[in-house]
């Protein structure tokens, strides 16, 4: 959505009132005033459609044992696991929405920090493992990125997708994705054949 530069002529009492509650609802001037505004007009902003997906991911996600975190005026819904790995490191995964005209650009960021070149390794090789058995069953437009201590996932959603097929489908694929590499660490994959054949079983059941 095309976003311009207005000029307002408010009360200075009304003014910070606004950037008191801004400060409490963690967000700016500008998007809590569009907010409301929004709301008065009964109109559904990106940020809304967002924050609507981000309500489904957690009901969807409830029987994780995971802690989940997200704002209403974010873009980041956030959630921490502990890994069955030695020292039980963590890893935090980020979904992060970016609505755009021709639909959403989706971002699940993988975040690991750890101290073993072990684990590390573990991490980076089933990254590749994984982004090689996606490829080759041509799962769309997706794309993938490998930074220092994350890793990213890019999806395009269409424009035509609603709210609750997109929360439906990332959080089967963040289930899916976190089992499978939770097999992964542990050594209960002994073949790549093992990776893709689950993979090929979850995109069916989807």
């Amino acid at each position: 959505m095309k976003k311009s530069l207005y000029s307002l002529i408010l009360s200075d009492e009304v003014v910070c009132g606004i950037d008191r509650l801004a400060e409490q609802m963690r967000t700016n001037r500008s998007r809590l005033i569009e907010e409301v505004l929004a709301d008065f007009l009964h109109y559904q902003t990106p940020e809304r459609t967002v924050y609507s997906i981000f309500c489904n991911l957690e009901r969807l996600m409830s029987d994780l044992p995971f802690p989940i975190t997200y704002n209403k005026f974010d873009n980041v819904f956030s959630l921490k696991r502990a890994l069955a790995y030695k020292y039980r490191p963590t890893l935090k995964y980020d979904i992060a929405l970016f609505p755009q005209t021709s639909g959403t650009r989706a971002e699940l960021r993988v975040n690991f920090r750890t101290q073993s070149r072990e684990l590390e390794s573990k991490l980076l090789e089933f990254f590749k493992v994984f982004g090689a058995v996606e490829r080759r069953f041509n799962q769309g437009r997706i794309e993938y990125v490998q930074e220092e201590t994350r890793w990213i996932r890019v999806k395009y959603f269409d424009a035509d997708k609603t709210v609750e097929q997109m929360a439906n489908e990332l959080s089967a694929f963040v289930k899916f994705f976190d089992a499978t590499l939770e097999k992964y660490i542990s050594g209960e994959y002994s073949s790549f054949e093992q990776i893709q054949n689950d993979y090929k079983t979850f995109c069916h059941k989807g």
